[in-house]
Formats: structure tokens, C-alpha cells, sequence
């Protein structure tokens, strides 16, 4: 046993090839019982068989060989909870070279935990759908053991089933009727289940077979039962003519509003076959809405159909930053990770495996051209259907279409952590460039700085005539060198902010770009001054420029008008005012610049959104209203309070548009009382769409009362659905006055929230929550006491990144708040 403990991959001594996994569920009873037939091939002689399980009971075990003449029960069956296996020894050896049936049957609870097989609920529906296959059913959980899967569900009658494949049959069973032997069902083991939970007479049920899949990893199996409904359209395919089903089923109460998700469903896909020259394998196509987001933000979804929407500018501010942001902190992690153990996979899969990794896809992209990429992608996908990979063949495909070295320049792009600052300073005739390895803390101490990336330069230069051009192919590949350009022309590195790097220039030059990009015939597009704000804020809070230069190039930009470019004042100020959220003079002076900027914006606009205005005004007017309200701009506070009054006087909501909710519920709680917030709690206890429901929970947070305010953590921690609790610990974290509080009764139900979220994705944005905006040495010191007996083997990563970034901010604040004073006195 020691050696399988000490190992943290599954011994190889048997390979899955095949699953027949039936499950029954009872979404009154929540619960469910399975049973899996999992066909082996057996490698070395063996009389040890280790698999994954978690969160669920195994009962019976039995074990066929064709090499053996009897089947044979284990001798020992024990569960490895740290490592979430399930460990079966028996008393006969299986001989290599053998094939083998393990059988299994299961039992577990369906949870709120959102993870594995779990309920969830809209309205007054359930859902479940798997996510991690250990939690769900008995497997061989590792992407590079792949088999194919035959699945049946079994549900009560009035329910719907779905998985990956299409309905291969589907029967009603009739009270006390025998399931017919030819129907392919695990016949006798469903019957015995619903005659011994009582069930067969109670309700009518049915058995739903699927088709068998393709080869595939198990965190590709899906399966879900519930009271779903569907939209459903088709496309066909432009490499075969095939037509293809699709359809997006969801709760009765919110399926009318999936129509966009299926429009778009039918535009992308054909879009993605004609660009990796690959068709989509699968029969049909179904997506299953579990995310209520999913629905009530089209937006985030475009995927290059609707060209208005600008994506690659969003990129900047939804993905890029967010990646910067995280890959900033000491305690960051490489793209690729060798072989970490199951507590640590639950952590890395965040910002930095998927912001990250599309991030510098995007920078290559862009190098090598994207036609050239693509076609890279596609002979890469082609080479390796249903099969496993690794990084480098990536790689491979992409230098066999391009003639070029790709793995020697994305090596230390994916397998070292951080990114590098290029420092640029002028010369008589040029600039010299120099990479280092960049830290919210400032720029790496020497032992932390021996990375040298390969860094497309992008730059960017303004010719005599004006001719603006962007050399893609320079790259710096050494820790400094000297570039030759007309320093008294317009230039800029990073064009496009296309590159995963900051730039640093001299407060000067930054000033100077700043002008240059608000000029009517500037150089410099809507990425590159998204760039330059963006980096600013960020090399002052490193300590590499002070805040009053970064301050000073973002007041340039007051009177701007493009949106993403406002987006970006909007998020930088606003971490500004919540780093110094503990010093009041400084936030009302940040405040009076938010509404310098956003107050004009929203009287030339106005509160009325019209159905032919471009989607750059309706965004805009949806920021401009959300950050003066914020920033205490008194006539839109006002509007808002005279709307949600209306609504509590007649019940109609009508007149607060769907874009405005959240600021108008907001507002109403933070500037009423008890009466206003128990309105906005039965919003968000019976919503009228999913998202209002969401912008209620974050409502609730904004009571200025300390009252109201331990009665809404009280409600968060204990009374709040877990799926929910995200939005409220959202709420909770943006109101200063609660932030403490948040962060206090995190750590009094540790214990609990720890249980119910430790393995899940949520936990990095509910410890995020509670600390990640706090910017004093003493919350580090409090919070670093607090941890140090607990068992925090699964969250140990985004506890170090929170420290870190508790550690940045009051650094920041240390260094910066004379200066950070002296800027708004000289503009008085």
C-alpha cells in the first residue's frame, strides 16, 4: 500500500477500455445508486485493482477474468479518502495479458456541492449533471486513460435523461412488469433497485440507453436528469452536408430565454469545422444550461459571430488582465504542471491554465499569423484524434505550418511561472529594451529572475509621412538589446496589447503616449490605450512608476468615449479606491474623480436605452450609470432610489431595465432600510429571471447598516444556497463595510465551508472574496496566524496567492499614499 500512497498517479498495471455505467436517480429521495461494468485489459501480473472514488458509498464488488475459470469477490476492500481511491486485493492474480470485467455498484447523496453528480435548483426544479467523474461513479479519473462509455440512466417517468451520445432506446416500466432481457439494460439489477427501495409501485419509471461513445477521458462523460425542456434547431455541416440536431435544454422557468444560445450554437459550429478543417463527431448536439450567466449574458458568447461586439478589445480587459493580474504574484504557477496530486489539480485550474494559456496562444497567434496558426491547430488536431498529447505536439503543428522553432519560443511561456517586464529606455537614436520577470512587489530578486522569454515586441513606429506600421517579427530573446528607431516620432512596444508582458517607460514618455493616444489621428487604437491604463496602474502599484504618474495618464483620458477604453479608468480607479479602502479622504477624492469622468456621461446620455443604438452606447451608458451611482453622483443615486420606490409601491418592475438592476438594487439597500433590503431578499428568493435573482444577492450586501450587515453574513454562510453563495460573498466584499466581516466569519466556519467547498472550483472565488481585498500588515499577520495548524492541503495555493496579494496591497499602500495625497492636492 505505501507505494500506491506515495504515488500520486494510478498504478498502470490494468488499462480501462470500456464502461456500462447505469444510474438511477430519485430527485425526491436525492439520491442515487449505480452500478459499473468496466472492461479491462490487464498489463502485469496483479492481484491489486485501484481506481478513483470520492463523495460516493461502492457496495458489491466482483471480478471476471477470461483466464479464470471462477468469478472472485475481493479479499480486502478499503477507501483511500486522501487520495480518493477505492483499493480492491484479491486471492487469485489476474495474468498479464488477461482481459477483465470489474463490476461495481454505488450509492451517494445528491448535494449542493456542484461538484461530481449534484442538485441543483432553479425555481422549483432539480438538476444533476456530473463534473468530476471520481464523485460521480467508480473510474479510472485520468485524461490519458480513455474508453468508451455505454450509458442508461434510470428516472421517474415525467423526467427528462440526457448524456453525450443520442437515445439509443428509452421504455416506460409498468408496475410489477419484467424489463425485457433484449433491451441492453442491466435488467436484473435495475429491478432488484426498485423493488427493494419500494419505488416500483410508487411512480412510474423509465430506462433511458445511450448510444456507446467514442474513446474519450473521463471529465468529458456527462449525464443529467430533470425536468428539463429544450429549444431545438439544426445545422449542417460544411465539410460532410450532415445535419445535425441541436438543442439547449434548460428548467421550464428559464428555457424561453436560451433562444440566443441556440441561434448562436448554429452559427459557431460550422464556423469551427471550416476552420480546423475537422467535423464535429458526435451525432448530435446538446447543451444543457446549468449556469444561468449562460443565458443572461449573450454577450460573453459570441465567439467571433458578431464582429460589433469587438472581442479581441475585450480580451484585454475579461482575460489578459485577470491572467497578469494572478501570474503577478510570487506564488503563481507555470501553465504546465508535472504531475500534481489530486488536492492540487482542484487548484490549478484557474486564471492562469485558461486566462494565461489563451493569452499567450493569442501573442503566437498574432507572431506567427493567424492563418499560419490555425492551420498549425488543425494538422495538431488531426494527428491526434481520441488520443493523448502533450504540449510539444502542439508545438509540432504549428512549426510544421510556420518553418519555425515554435517550442524553443513558447517553452518558458508554459513551463515557467510569471511573465517579464520590458523597461525601455531612449537613446540619442533608439531604445534599449531590458526583460525581467515582473512582480506585483516590484521587479524578482535575483534568485527569482533567471527566466529568459521570447518576446514578440510588436512595435509600433510612426514613419516621417505618418505611415503607421507594427514590425511583428523583432523579438527580444536575451535579457536586453539596443532597437534603432526616431525616438521624436510616435512609438509604442506591445502594439495592439497583444504580447503577455508589461511595458515600463519613463513617467515622461507615459505622459507623453497618453496625449499622443487621445489625439482625433492618434496612432494608437483602442488596444494600445487599453494597454497603456492598464500597465500603468500596475507598474505603480509594483513601485516600478508612482501612482500620481499613473494617475496622471489616466486623467488624459477623462473626456474618452469609447467604452472597453472607460472600462478600463473604470476597473483601474476602482481598484485604487479598494486597495485604500481604509482611508476615507483618499476614496471621497478617487470618487470625485469617478464622477468627473462617468457624471457627464450618463446627463449626455441619459437612463434610456434605445433597441438601434450601437452596443458600444448601451454598454456605456450601463458603466456610466454603475460607477456614478457608486461614486456618490447624487441624481443618479436619486433616480435610483425613486425607481425601486415605485417598484415597492406597486409591485411593477417594469420601468428598471434588466442592465440597471443591479445598481438599482444596490443603491435602493444601501441608501434605505430594513424595508428596502427585505424587498431586494425576496427578489433574489423569488426572481423573475435568473439574473435578477444574481443582482439581488449582491444587493443584499450593500446595507450600510451594521446591523443588516451581520444579518445578511448570517444569511450568506448559513442560509444561502451553496450554489448561490458566490454572488453573496461578491456583495459582501465589495461593501467596505462588510469586508471585514466577511473575512471574520469566514474564518469562524472554516470548518464548514471548508467540508462543503474545498474540493470544488468555487472555493478560489469564495477565499478570493474574503481576503483578497484586504491591505494591512495586520490582516496578513491575523490571517497567516489563523491558517497555520489548519489542514489547508487543498486550498494551500490560493492561500499563498491571497497572502501575496494582502502583502502587494499594503506595500502599495505604504509606499503610495503621500504621493498618492499630493496628486489630488495639486489639482485643488
Amino acid at each position: 500500500m505505501d507505494v500506491y500512497e506515495e504515488d500520486y498517479r494510478l498504478p498502470t498495471n490494468v488499462r480501462p477500455t470500456h464502461y456500462d455505467l447505469t444510474v438511477k436517480t430519485d430527485l425526491k429521495l436525492l439520491r442515487f445508486d449505480g452500478i459499473v461494468r468496466i472492461w479491462l485489459n490487464v498489463i502485469e501480473d496483479t492481484s491489486a485493482i485501484i481506481l478513483n472514488s470520492s463523495d460516493h458509498e461502492i457496495g458489491s464488488a466482483t471480478l471476471q477474468c477470461d483466464a479464470l475459470l471462477t468469478a472472485q469477490s475481493p479479499t480486502s476492500q478499503t477507501i483511500d479518502t486522501t487520495h480518493e481511491r477505492a483499493v480492491f486485493l484479491f486471492s487469485i492474480p489476474l495474468p498479464a495479458g488477461s482481459k477483465a470485467q470489474l463490476t461495481l455498484t454505488f450509492t451517494g447523496a445528491l448535494t449542493d456541492s456542484l461538484c461530481g453528480y449534484y442538485r441543483s435548483i432553479s425555481a422549483s426544479e432539480d438538476l444533476s449533471t456530473p463534473v468530476a467523474a471520481r464523485k460521480a461513479f467508480p473510474c479510472w479519473d485520468e485524461p490519458l486513460l480513455k474508453a468508451s462509455f455505454t450509458i442508461s440512466l434510470v428516472s421517474r417517468a415525467d423526467t427528462v435523461n440526457l448524456s453525450n451520445m443520442s437515445v439509443a432506446s428509452e421504455i416506460v416500466l409498468s408496475h410489477g412488469a419484467a424489463i425485457s432481457t433484449s433491451a441492453g439494460f442491466d435488467t436484473a439489477w435495475i429491478s432488484e433497485k426498485l423493488l427493494t427501495d419500494g419505488t416500483a409501485n410508487a411512480d412510474k419509471w423509465k430506462v433511458t440507453r445511450f448510444e456507446t461513445s467514442p474513446l474519450m477521458s473521463t471529465y468529458f462523460v456527462a449525464y443529467a436528469n430533470g425536468e428539463f425542456s429544450y429549444l431545438e434547431s439544426s445545422y449542417t455541416s460544411p465539410l460532410s452536408g450532415r445535419t445535425r440536431s441541436v438543442r439547449v435544454y434548460a428548467t421550464r422557468d428559464i428555457v424561453h430565454q436560451a433562444q440566443f444560445v441556440l441561434d448562436l450554437t448554429v452559427k459557431v459550429i460550422p464556423l469551427y469545422e471550416k476552420v480546423f478543417d475537422i467535423e464535429y463527431p458526435l451525432p448530435k448536439l446538446d447543451t444543457l444550461v446549468a449556469s444561468v450567466p449562460y443565458l443572461s449574458d449573450p454577450y460573453a458568447y459570441a465567439k467571433g459571430v458578431f464582429p460589433e461586439w469587438k472581442l479581441h478589445s475585450t480580451f484585454i480587459s475579461t482575460f489578459l488582465q485577470s491572467a497578469l493580474l494572478l501570474d503577478a504574484r510570487l506564488s503563481s504557477h507555470a501553465i504546465e504542471v508535472p504531475y500534481p496530486d489530486a488536492n492540487m489539480i482542484g487548484q490549478i485550474f484557474d486564471a492562469l491554465s485558461y486566462e494565461k494559456a489563451a493569452s499567450v496562444l493569442r501573442m503566437l497567434s498574432h507572431y506567427v499569423g493567424e492563418e499560419h496558426f490555425l492551420r498549425g491547430v488543425s494538422m495538431y488536431l488531426k494527428s491526434h484524434l481520441y488520443g493523448n498529447s502533450v504540449t510539444e505536439d502542439l508545438w509540432e503543428g504549428i512549426s510544421t505550418a510556420t518553418g519555425l522553432d515554435i517550442n524553443k519560443m513558447m517553452n518558458n511561456w508554459v513551463k515557467e511561472m510569471g511573465f517579464p517586464v520590458v523597461t525601455v529606455t531612449e537613446t540619442h537614436n533608439g531604445i534599449h529594451v531590458r526583460q525581467d520577470r515582473f512582480l506585483a512587489s516590484g521587479l524578482a530578486e535575483p534568485d527569482e529572475n533567471d527566466t529568459i522569454w521570447t518576446i514578440p515586441l510588436f512595435l509600433l513606429t510612426v514613419s516621417a509621412d505618418g505611415t503607421v506600421s507594427v514590425d511583428e517579427e523583432i523579438v527580444l530573446d536575451e535579457r536586453e538589446k539596443i532597437i534603432a528607431l526616431d525616438i521624436t516620432k510616435p512609438f509604442k512596444l506591445n502594439a495592439g496589447t497583444l504580447g503577455f508582458y508589461r511595458v515600463l517607460y519613463s513617467p515622461d514618455r507615459l505622459v507623453q503616449m497618453a496625449l499622443e493616444a487621445v489625439k482625433p489621428s492618434s496612432p494608437f487604437s483602442t488596444e494600445d490605450r487599453m494597454g497603456i491604463i492598464y500597465d500603468a496602474v500596475a507598474l505603480s502599484r509594483a513601485g516600478l512608476i508612482d501612482v500620481s504618474s499613473a494617475l496622471s495618464s489616466i486623467y488624459v483620458f477623462r473626456n474618452e468615449t469609447d467604452y472597453l477604453v472607460l472600462e478600463g479608468i473604470s476597473s483601474c480607479l476602482y481598484q485604487l479606491i479598494s486597495v485604500w479602502w481604509e482611508y476615507p479622504l483618499i476614496v471621497d477624492s478617487l470618487n470625485e474623480l469617478r464622477r468627473e469622468i462617468f457624471s457627464p456621461i450618463v446627463q449626455y446620455l441619459g437612463y434610456d436605452y434605445m433597441e438601434t443604438e450601437l452596443l458600444d452606447i448601451h454598454q456605456l451608458r450601463t458603466l456610466a450609470i454603475s460607477h456614478a451611482a457608486a461614486a456618490g453622483d447624487q441624481e443618479v443615486i436619486q433616480t435610483s432610489i425613486n425607481w425601486f420606490a415605485r417598484y415597492m409601491q406597486s409591485g411593477d418592475d417594469s420601468h428598471i431595465r434588466g442592465d440597471l438592476e443591479a445598481v438599482v438594487f444596490a443603491t435602493a439597500v444601501e441608501y434605505g432600510s430594513h424595508t428596502e433590503w427585505e424587498a431586494v431578499k425576496q427578489i433574489s428568493l423569488k426572481p423573475k429571471s435568473p439574473s435578477s435573482g444574481m443582482a439581488a444577492m449582491r444587493a443584499m450586501c450593500a446595507t450600510q447598516d451594521l446591523a443588516l450587515a451581520r444579518e445578511t453574513v448570517n444569511y450568506a454562510f448559513h442560509k444561502a444556497r451553496d450554489q448561490d453563495i458566490t454572488y453573496c460573498f461578491a456583495g459582501l466584499e465589495k461593501n467596505f463595510k462588510t469586508r471585514k466581516l466577511l473575512a471574520t466569519a469566514f474564518m469562524e466556519n472554516f470548518s464548514n465551508v471548508h467540508n462543503k467547498f474545498a474540493s470544488s472550483y468555487m472555493f478560489r472565488f469564495l477565499i478570493e472574496s474574503a481576503f483578497g481585498s484586504l491591505s494591512s500588515r495586520q490582516d496578513y499577520n491575523d490571517i497567516d496566524a489563523f491558517f497555520r495548524d489548519k489542514d489547508v492541503s487543498k486550498i494551500s495555493l490560493q492561500l499563498k496567492q491571497n497572502l501575496d496579494n494582502i502583502q502587494s496591497n499594503a506595500a502599495w499602500v505604504e509606499r503610495s499614499t503621500a504621493d498618492l495625497r499630493q496628486w489630488f492636492l495639486e489639482r485643488k
